[in-house]
């Protein structure tokens, strides 16, 4: 199943990720000095399999993401264009 959700902020560089592990939720503090060109966030499983795309459109300090629907694993939250950026989080 993939799915697509939009939120109401801006994108910006991660400068945070928890609680990792996580049960249903993570939430992820943003940089408000950094915007990045791109408008999503994409979550990977280990076999590089796109779970999630997190579109983000209005700027906020951080967003809280729903991972419950995801089986227990090693995930990537991947963001960025010309210089990907990669967070590794844990689901339990």
């Amino acid at each position: 199943m993939f799915h697509i959700w939009i939120l109401n902020k801006e994108i910006k560089s991660i400068v945070a990720l928890y609680p990792n592990p996580t049960t249903n939720t993570i939430t992820v503090a943003l940089n408000d000095n950094s915007a990045l060109l791109q408008s999503n966030f994409r979550i990977v499983n280990l076999l590089g399999q796109e779970k999630e795309v997190i579109i983000v459109n209005k700027s906020k300090s951080s967003v809280m993401l729903n991972v419950s629907n995801l089986p227990s694993g090693t995930y990537f939250l991947r963001y960025g264009t010309s210089s990907e950026q990669v967070v590794k989080f844990v689901k339990e």
